[in-house]
């Protein structure tokens, strides 16, 4: 088994098992630097594909062989072909990324593989990896972000007619069953698209079968925002999902693979995590906190500012313990049902995914921070509805905005 660090959302590729950088035949270096496609004019090389490929490969524990290799090459280059599009636009937006948000980013990747930031670097340089390169790369998945949470954010609204509906939805699901499932989403832009959104999701469905890890292959390859975290969409009840998805999932058995199935823009892969039933289980999550000592009233528009400075640099709650240890030193809480919190901290984080944090809360001795940490069981709540509703919203404007810019752009594949 190869050994590969374990990057969530930013995977890294390693250089030295193709050589291209150290090969003497300029033959090679020009086919490696040839046009594998053209997105607006910009180039992605055959030796982007090359590398991108090589990353996937080795991010999601697969044997590098040709069958492989041919198999993963058209959603690589699909994969490679959408950043650039992402790029494109955030650049159109004269949208920059600030500099701490990359070291943050960074930071957090050396986190995830759970080393030292000078550890994390060290062995990127090893593998054949380009600092820089890398944080280009985390600079266009932060500016992305950024595209979406500025123009696409405030279209969403989530009202109390849709907060009921919901929760009708969920309470006339007789069986109450819950399920927790992991996605993979291919998506497709029109009736021409569609051939090879599903030739890429069967292709990919056929590693899974080889044994590939789901999870890692969801952060490779799925379109979906929880890609990020290996497809992990929680604990759903089946009135959550869309009903050709909920078909697929009702007679499947835990560690049970599924798809491709066919929705309204996209074909899924479902992997079945668990089922419970949700009378049988009380929502328990645990939560990180740091707090800015605020001893007067004075203090506390201080406070509240540096509170939500540090907010935005924390991605898990082992950044938010290091923080609480410089000033209140609580750090990580114990694990406690969500309805023994208190009334403002429960409502802050009902709709936190792990690793987000809450707007700063005043408390009494200062102004509070919290970091979801875990969240287990299937407590239903009017907030968690409203956040899972607005997410829902936002990821189908996000695949319109895509679905706009591949309309729009001028692609040539030369491959």
């Amino acid at each position: 088994m190869r050994n590969s660090l374990a990057v969530l959302v930013l995977t890294v590729f390693v250089l030295a098992p193709f050589g291209f950088l150290a090969s003497a035949a300029p033959a090679g270096a020009q086919s490696s630097l040839r046009a594998a496609a053209v997105v607006n004019d910009e180039v992605i090389s055959m030796l982007d594909v090359i590398l991108r490929l090589r990353m996937a490969i080795v991010q999601s524990g697969l044997e590098d062989t040709p069958e492989v290799r041919d198999r993963l090459t058209t959603p690589v280059l699909r994969g490679l072909i959408d950043e650039r599009l992402q790029i494109q636009e955030a650049r159109r937006l004269e949208i920059e990324v600030p500099l701490e948000q990359v070291e943050a980013g960074l930071d957090r990747l050396a986190e995830q593989n759970n080393m030292t930031r000078g550890q994390f670097m060290s062995t990127l340089r090893e593998q054949g990896v380009l600092e820089e390169a890398l944080r280009d790369q985390l600079r266009a998945q932060l500016a992305w972000r950024e595209v979406v949470n500025r123009r696409l954010a405030p279209q969403v609204t989530v009202t109390d007619e849709d907060i009921e509906d919901m929760l009708q939805r969920i309470k006339e699901d007789v069986s109450q069953t819950r399920v927790r499932i992991a996605e993979i989403f291919i998506p497709f832009d029109s009736p021409a698209e569609e051939g090879d959104a599903r030739a890429t999701a069967q292709r990919l469905l056929d590693e899974l079968q080889q044994g590939a890890a789901f999870q890692r292959v969801a952060q490779q390859f799925s379109q979906a925002p929880t890609a990020s975290v290996g497809g992990d969409l929680g604990w759903v009840t089946l009135q959550e999902l869309s009903s050709e998805v909920a078909d697929a999932v009702r007679d499947m058995q835990p560690r049970q693979v599924a798809g491709p199935i066919r929705t309204i823009g996209g074909y899924y892969l479902i992997a079945l995590v668990g089922r419970q039933a949700a009378q049988d289980v009380q929502e328990r999550v645990q939560l990180a906190r740091f707090l800015i000592p605020a001893e007067t009233d004075d203090d506390v528009q201080a406070a509240t500012a540096q509170a939500a400075r540090l907010a935005e640099e924390v991605q898990s709650c082992a950044q938010a313990s290091r923080i609480a240890e410089d000033y209140d030193g609580e750090g990580v809480l114990p694990t406690q049902p969500t309805d023994a919190l208190d009334e403002r901290v429960r409502s802050a984080v009902a709709g936190l995914r792990i690793g987000d944090t809450s707007v700063p809360l005043r408390e009494a001795e200062g102004v509070a921070v919290y970091t979801l940490c875990l969240r287990e069981g299937s407590g239903i709540n009017r907030e968690a509805i409203e956040a899972d509703l607005r997410s829902q919203r936002l990821e189908l404007l996000g695949r319109r905005y895509m679905r706009d810019l591949r309309r729009d752009a001028n692609v040539e594949i030369r491959i």
